[in-house]
């Protein structure tokens, strides 16, 4: 039996069943230490809390759908000039440009 074998034997001995899982006891002054997983899921928020949210949320698509109008705009003054040249010769070329 190797060295890991036989360690992994040991502590398998040593586990205790704790709420359905199996774990090493830990001494008796050891502090245990609770590990926060983050907000609870189901929080309750304010009205205003979504209300703001939205607010936040109009601007924010307005600017987004500007953004592409302005992308559309140049490319369509620029696409004439580079059509077929090497980078733009084929969809396959032109993914990887972009």
């Amino acid at each position: 039996m190797s060295k890991a074998a036989r360690e992994l034997a040991r502590y398998e001995a040593g586990m205790v069943e704790v709420d359905g899982e199996f774990c090493v006891p830990q001494e008796v002054n050891e502090a245990r230490y609770y590990i926060d997983l983050g907000p609870v899921f189901g929080q309750v928020r304010s009205a205003w809390t979504l209300v703001g949210r939205f607010l936040l949320f109009i601007p924010a698509l307005f600017l987004f759908i500007l953004a592409i109008q302005l992308m559309k705009g140049g490319a369509s003054a620029v696409g004439p000039t580079i059509q077929g040249q090497f980078p733009f010769a084929n969809g396959l070329s032109t993914m990887g440009t972009g």
